[in-house]
């Protein structure tokens, strides 16, 4: 976006590498990293695995590894979109709903 005046000013990319153990298994992250200022990505290596990864940020950015806020995330994963890298997330039962389960029940 922004067309070639914006990219002429877009800082160069920076390479950063970041080596992650496994955890319980591909059902619980193990780190989520972080990309400055746009997000950040849980990480679900199988168990006993050693990930090497390489992540690319505009310099004067930083990767963060930190563990999991949400180790968990990856089991809303659905199925997979045909034709796309995407995936159907699934629908999370909402936790009043389940307050007033356990209260009625």
């Amino acid at each position: 976006m922004g067309g070639k005046e914006r990219m002429a000013e877009f800082p160069p990319l920076v390479a950063e590498d970041i080596t992650l153990e496994g955890g319980l298994g591909k059902s619980e992250a193990v780190a989520d990293i972080k990309f400055s200022s746009v997000g950040w990505v849980a990480v679900t290596p199988q168990f006993k695995d050693r990930l090497h990864l390489r992540g690319y940020t505009p310099q004067g950015t930083v990767l963060t590894v930190r563990p999991p806020l949400l180790p968990h995330i990856v089991n809303i994963k659905g199925e997979c979109i045909k034709g796309t890298v995407a995936y159907k997330t699934k629908k999370l039962p909402s936790l009043v709903c389940n307050l007033q389960k356990k209260k009625n029940g």
